[in-house]
């Protein structure tokens, strides 16, 4: 574009955001117009050939905006705290990240809470004791942005903008799966087999509400099963109703690691899922011709 020779300054306009740009400034000289055989500078060709005659003199530079803060993930969600981490906002020119602003609400009626975050922040945490149930997390990025070329100093020349990241996690309260290790043993053994015994673990326990005070939460187990592996492979699965069970075929001299796995399952009035929980106990033995030996687990 062309402008008058006692200008100075100039006002490019329409530019795209977060975009390089490359703007050389040519003087157009009488002798340039002359090598060129042109009578005024209308005649030039849009491409300019280089010269002696034509001073010039280019910059770069990229226009001004901003990415939010980005990926928002939830590392975990329990009743002590929600984690969580995301990608940093980007900002560009003249553009300014100020803070970042965490909010979160239970939802179906729950109140919202927030929390400031520094601009450099990556990662929060949303801290507990949490009810249960689906909590809608944002995170806001707020950025002050330059709307005119007045001095940085004149407070008219920039505004505030945000832009929010959203995010959904369900918390629930994890019961105490495990029971208790079911008793193990030994009632007797010959050169090449083994006799074991166990008594049925404990289904039942009562443990504190995690929401609410002065009450009591009853966990009732129901027992799926057993499975015995041996040396850390399965060697057998037996139904609930078993409590013993015989070894065969083992070779004297030869160390056996049995381990006895109680599976239970289990569903209360505060968990709508049936989950299966494992439960283990380790008995390490060594048969000889002369002995049997019970190692330390």
């Amino acid at each position: 574009m062309d402008i008058t020779p006692d200008s100075t300054e100039f006002i490019l306009s329409n530019l795209t955001e977060r975009t390089e740009y490359n703007v050389t400034v040519y003087a157009i000289t009488e002798e340039y117009l002359h090598e060129n055989r042109c009578r005024d500078v209308a005649q030039l060709p849009k491409k300019l050939k280089p010269s002696d005659w034509l001073p010039n003199k280019s910059l770069k530079f990229q226009t001004s905006g901003c990415e939010p803060s980005s990926q928002l993930k939830i590392l975990e969600a329990t009743t002590e705290s929600i984690q969580l981490e995301w990608t940093l906002a980007k900002v560009y020119g003249s553009t300014q990240c100020i803070r970042h602003l965490l909010r979160w609400q239970l939802e179906h009626g729950g109140e919202e809470h927030s929390k400031e975050l520094d601009r450099n922040a990556t990662n929060a945490t949303i801290p507990g004791p949490l009810p249960s149930g689906l909590y809608k997390i944002s995170l806001d990025s707020l950025f002050s942005v330059k709307i005119n070329l007045e001095d940085e100093d004149d407070e008219t020349s920039r505004k505030e903008i945000r832009f929010t990241t959203n995010a959904s996690t369900p918390v629930q309260f994890h019961v105490p799966a495990a029971c208790e290790k079911p008793e193990i043993y030994l009632t007797g053994y010959t050169m090449n087999t083994v006799d074991l015994f166990w008594n049925k673990p404990n289904m039942f326990d009562i443990i504190d509400h995690p929401e609410k005070n002065n009450e009591q939460l009853k966990i009732h187990r129901r027992l799926v099963g057993y499975r015995i592996d041996i040396n850390g492979r399965k060697h057998n699965t037996l139904d609930e109703d078993n409590c013993q069970c015989t070894l065969t075929d083992c070779q004297p001299g030869e160390e056996y690691k049995v381990e006895l796995i109680a599976q239970t399952a289990f569903q209360n009035e505060y968990m709508n899922n049936m989950v299966i929980i494992e439960q283990n106990i380790l008995l390490n033995f060594e048969i000889s011709p002369f002995f049997f030996l019970l190692k330390d687990n």
